[in-house]
């Protein structure tokens, strides 16, 4: 097998995971999309988070250092949606 159809697999196997993760994401996928099609290129230039908790502080993190006022706006709304995912229900 030569290196470039390794590469090409492990692409193809990461876009699938990040594809399931997105769907199982809820409304922190939705988040997960729109920064990545906003500022994919100039965010997320050199890694790939995925849509998990620690992979969402990374975007939150990466879009205030490196986007504009926007995407500050959307790294805000990102941890929002966070931490009143990780704060326990009152029943």
């Amino acid at each position: 097998m030569h290196i470039r159809d390794r590469i090409d697999r492990y692409r193809a196997n990461k876009a699938l995971r990040i594809t399931a993760a997105i769907a199982d994401a809820g409304p922190l996928g939705d988040l997960y999309k729109k920064a990545m099609s906003r500022y994919g290129a100039r965010c997320f230039w050199n890694c790939t988070p995925e849509p998990t908790p620690e992979g969402m502080a990374v975007v939150a993190d990466r879009l205030e250092r490196y986007g504009d006022l926007r995407a500050w706006y959307l790294a805000s709304e990102i941890k929002d949606v966070m931490t009143h995912a990780a704060r326990p229900s009152a029943v």
